[in-house]
């Protein structure tokens, strides 16, 4: 049986739950059950891409056929992915607000 987190093979039986055999990963340290995901990552891109076309949460949950929360969470996922942490500049800044352009500037007193 292969780890579903970690992709090792080092794993030992771990006992049963609900009549499915669980494994434990030597690895990682981490248990799984030995049934496969419940949904395929083409189902994932799925929800992602109709997300991104404004298609509502409950609606994908409805055509895919899951929970709202699960699609909620395949989205924090993805995002975390995707996050970048910004540059941090000295330079000016511009901020718009209801269009309204504005420069504003650090000023540097010292301590």
């Amino acid at each position: 049986m292969k780890c579903r987190h970690c992709k090792s093979r080092n794993t030992r039986k771990n006992g049963k739950t609900k009549g499915k055999q669980r494994y434990l990963c030597k690895d990682c340290g981490r248990t799984f059950a030995g049934k496969p995901p419940k949904f395929s990552e083409k189902t994932k891109q799925k929800a992602i891409v109709m997300y991104l076309n404004n298609v509502g949460i409950r609606k994908i949950a409805l055509f895919l056929e899951c929970s709202p929360a699960t699609v909620l969470y395949w989205i924090r996922q993805k995002h975390r992915k995707l996050t970048v942490s910004p540059e941090i500049s000295t330079d000016k800044d511009i901020i718009e607000f209801d269009e309204i352009y504005t420069y504003c500037a650090k000023k540097n007193k010292g301590c």
